[in-house]
């Protein structure tokens, strides 16, 4: 094999063109045309509508393409990875090497699982064939990740909505009971269940026709609310005066809330709620406290509302904003649309339970006290959630004076003003008589599901590949030593080993060539029976479909002496003897492929 004309004048030709690894080389271009499409496909379908890629007609699963391509990709560094093999083992039999190292690099080929097993080695071949299979299971699923589903928003549009929201006053019995006096001693089951999806920031559901479910629609609902009117002032403040006993009290309150409703059963004060709060924004002991009056009367106001997928979103009120359309004025025939009952009998009110439900979460007033005999020279009193939830102090400066809270009167507004906004809907939902349906303008904003291409991932998947790549290029180094195109067929190694039954012409034939001489020889793979005197080996010819057994059961007669073969004896495989597989037919006129069975004489010990 090593030399350059062998025996029938085969010339071994190195030959660059002719023998170049061809189908490596074209399989990596079809990697690169693969990796190549995958890039396409990435970029053409990012920001795209998931229904509308490639085309409205014919929309295509970016999973799906990905799939398919990175698939094509493998396929084609597998095919190129196998004649890089190839032709990585005939070099480097070429060059000479130890016959176990050339079975494990033709093992590691067919089965990673090679390196499990005994004779293993670490090479070239153990690592392109580490890297084939860590990339053919991880590329598939980084390329997943390459692209992902996303919300698109598109340019908004003029449209009109009808909406389910009556914008007439609430019923004068909505929202609270009151059993003895004009304040709210209960909810009403309808606010009550208002008030719990409130607490539990469910959904606000509104009925609406003309806004598609994938669409945002922004628009603005007249609906029954309040009219807020707020003022402030500020209220100065000297702890260490206090602490000097100079005044007449011993604390200073630091922050209050107080909501006032229905003082009386005139239209007015059943009408109007009052909030005042207090709070001191700054950590120095001197200063001024903030106080904010407001007047929030019952009104007509217009809400800003988004509608997305059927729930509408409310916008936060800000101090700036002027939401009134129209205050609503009572006159002293209308009681019965702001209270039913009367206080003897108990009421029902149209706000006594909003104002106590708003009551419960913010009420509070937290104290500052001059201490008395105690290592600290203040202690704080307070009453009420909302004087924890809107101190901004560390835990380090309670107990003195430096403690400092933000501003609840937005929040409360905001509260009241969610409240109204549900209660609206939930009175319309339950009053048939109502003015169900107001047909608004608003503006909409289409949105529907689109790919988002994530790069990275993308680069990662290339670059794990393209590792791939070069161990291919790498196996490749030397192909142009090669004389003749070679394979890895078993017949072709065969042949180059100087297997008998395959030495027919040329050693540098191609298989392909070697079977246009031999291919129709007929070929079995067994056991040659063979059997002798003292002197060589004589091989015994069977007789056409002759089992072996009956051979062994016959008296042969060799140099005219009668000797019995001997039983089947498991000893014989310690000497290196085979025994002879009974139960298989010899057939004439074919050759038996493999290695000759010897049968021992048991009386001299000498072989026939």
């Amino acid at each position: 094999m090593g030399s350059a004309r062998l025996s029938q004048g085969k010339q071994w030709k190195h030959m660059v063109w002719k023998h170049g690894p061809w189908t490596a080389l074209s399989a990596c271009i079809g990697f690169a045309v693969a990796t190549g499409s995958i890039a396409a496909v990435l970029v053409s379908s990012n920001k795209k509508i998931v229904a509308a890629w490639p085309s409205s007609s014919y929309p295509v699963a970016i999973p799906v393409a990905l799939t398919l391509l990175v698939g094509i990709a493998n396929m084609c560094l597998a095919i190129a990875i196998d004649q890089a093999y190839t032709v990585a083992w005939w070099s480097k039999a070429l060059r000479g090497a130890r016959i176990k190292n050339l079975y494990f690099d033709l093992d590691i080929q067919r089965s990673i699982s090679a390196l499990l097993r005994k004779g293993r080695t670490f090479d070239r071949f153990a690592l392109a064939a580490l890297i084939a299979v860590a990339v053919s299971v991880l590329d598939g699923p980084i390329i997943q990740k390459a692209s992902s589903i996303t919300t698109k928003a598109f340019s908004p549009v003029d449209t009109f909505v009808e909406v389910s929201i009556s914008n007439a006053s609430l019923p004068g019995n909505f929202s609270g009971f009151d059993g003895d006096g004009m304040q709210a001693d209960l909810l009403t089951p309808t606010f009550a269940r208002v008030y719990r999806d409130f607490l539990q920031k469910n959904p606000i559901e509104l009925a609406s026709q003309g806004c598609n479910y994938s669409s945002q629609c922004t628009l603005t609902v007249p609906g029954p609310g309040l009219d807020v009117n707020c003022t402030n002032n500020t209220i100065a403040y000297n702890f260490f005066d206090l602490a000097a006993a100079s005044l007449n009290t011993n604390n200073i309150t630091a922050m209050s809330v107080d909501i006032q409703f229905g003082q009386d059963q005139t239209v007015a004060a059943m009408s109007t709620i009052y909030l005042t709060t207090r709070h001191k924004p700054d950590a120095p002991c001197t200063g001024n406290l903030i106080q904010q009056r407001c007047v929030l009367r019952a009104a007509t106001v217009k809400y800003p509302v988004t509608i997305d997928q059927g729930s509408a979103g409310l916008s936060r009120w800000l101090p700036s904003m002027n939401e009134t359309l129209a205050i609503t004025n009572f006159g002293s025939d209308d009681r019965g649309s702001l209270y039913v009952g009367t206080i003897a009998g108990g009421m029902q009110t149209m706000l006594s339970g909003i104002v106590f439900a708003t009551q419960s979460l913010y009420d509070a007033n937290a104290a500052i006290v001059v201490a008395v005999d105690t290592a600290t020279p203040f202690l704080v009193a307070a009453d009420g959630l909302a004087a924890s939830t809107y101190l901004t102090s560390d835990i380090s400066d309670y107990n003195n004076c430096t403690m400092t809270w933000d501003d609840p009167t937005t929040d409360i507004i905001n509260t009241l003003r969610e409240l109204m906004f549900r209660s609206a809907i939930a009175a319309t939902t339950g009053n048939e008589s109502a003015t169900a349906f107001q047909l608004l303008p608003a503006m909409e904003i289409k949105t529907e599901a689109a790919y988002e291409s994530r790069y990275e991932y993308f680069g990662i998947a290339l670059a794990c590949m393209l590792v791939q790549v070069l161990c291919i290029f790498l196996l490749l180094h030397g192909w142009h030593r090669l004389g003749r195109n070679v394979s890895l067929n078993a017949f072709e190694i065969g042949r180059a080993f100087q297997a008998p039954l395959l030495q027919v012409g040329s050693t540098n034939n191609s298989v392909q060539e070697l079977l246009e001489g031999i291919g129709e020889k007929k070929i079995r793979y067994g056991e040659v029976l063979t059997c002798t005197t003292d002197g060589p080996l004589i091989p015994f010819l069977a007789e056409d479909g002759v089992l072996v057994e009956d051979i062994l059961q016959r008296r042969i007669s060799v140099q005219g002496k009668e000797k019995q073969p001997a039983k089947n004896n498991s000893s014989a495989d310690e000497e290196g003897i085979v025994e002879a597989e009974s139960g298989q037919p010899l057939l004439m006129g074919e050759l038996a492929f493999g290695e000759p069975a010897l049968v021992q004489n048991p009386r001299v010990g000498t072989l026939y």
